[in-house]
């Protein structure tokens, strides 16, 4: 370990755990469970192969998936730094940079939390997950007003939804709560997104905004993948045909134009009625059937 190395890893973790407990409170120690959310919030009641597996396979099942939503979590809340960097410098107004620097001490809330329930810390291999490094791109290439409708009003806006449904079935009652706590965090940056988008002067890039509005529709369709990994991990793997039948028993398709539908509505403002029109003409706000998707998830690891 280098000099460098050495000072942050004590001198910077030192400032930090000072901060943390100022700025945050000092929180009691946890106690994790195995894994936070039944076979019911995700529909495995229903699903065959699931049902057929041993109760240690069907445990093994639940606390893959429960490490894959809290270190995507993770993740996207880091990169909500970067986000809010952005916003803080592109912003005209010492009031719109202030709000960014609250959101970022927002996200910064949001990380702890999430990381003192956490079983395991996410790797790097989190970066190769196809829905974070879209994400990564938009940040890096986007301008302030795609930023602000990408990020804010779609990302968040869908992030509203996950975290609730994340919150609704939570067996942790001290998780829970803390979820509750981020998602009116999350619905007021959300808000303020769409505030901004609804004003006349918002104008986003077209380029920017047409080339990731259906990377990330397209992402969306994939929603079910990470089920799909983790019950072939826990059954020694998955036959396009039993993967087939399993989102068939979850009903992919409709709750896929469920999201579908939202994800739209979340878009639609004056300025994008005519990109929404032509992104309804290539089809891709229609859900693609159980098959299709089976056919292009790759087994491996729920990341």
């Amino acid at each position: 370990m280098g000099v460098q190395d050495q000072f942050s890893g004590t001198r910077v973790g030192a400032l930090f755990q000072n901060f943390s407990k100022d700025r945050f409170g000092e929180k009691a120690p946890v106690e994790k469970l195995p894994y936070y959310w039944n076979a019911e919030h995700y529909g495995f009641e229903k699903v065959s192969v699931y049902r057929d597996l041993p109760a240690a396979k069907q445990e093994l099942v639940l606390k893959i998936l429960t490490n894959h939503y809290l270190g995507e979590s993770c993740f996207i809340e880091k990169m909500g730094f970067g986000f809010n960097a952005k916003m803080i410098l592109l912003s005209d107004s010492i009031e719109e940079r202030t709000l960014y620097s609250g959101f970022a001490l927002d996200e910064a809330k949001h990380l702890q939390m999430i990381r003192r329930y956490i079983h395991e810390t996410p790797t790097q291999g989190y970066r190769e997950n196809p829905f974070l490094a879209l994400i990564g791109t938009a940040i890096q290439i986007a301008d302030r007003d795609s930023l602000v409708l990408f990020i804010q009003v779609l990302l968040e806006g869908f992030g509203m939804s996950h975290y609730r449904w994340l919150q609704e079935d939570c067996l942790h009652p001290t998780f829970k709560a803390e979820l509750a706590e981020l998602l009116r965090d999350e619905a007021y940056h959300h808000g303020s997104g769409s505030l901004l988008a609804s004003h006349q002067r918002f104008t986003p890039d077209p380029k920017i905004s047409m080339e990731l509005l259906p990377k990330m529709i397209q992402l969306l369709h994939g929603w079910t993948h990470p089920h799909l990994s983790a019950l072939s991990i826990a059954s020694g793997g998955l036959s396009t045909d039993q993967k087939s039948r399993v989102l068939e028993e979850m009903d992919y398709a409709g709750q896929t134009q469920v999201k579908l539908d939202q994800m739209k509505a979340l878009i639609t403002f004056p300025v994008t009625r005519s990109w929404i029109d032509q992104l309804e003409s290539y089809g891709i706000f229609k859900a693609i059937s159980p098959r299709q998707c089976a056919e292009f998830h790759l087994d491996g690891g729920a990341a």
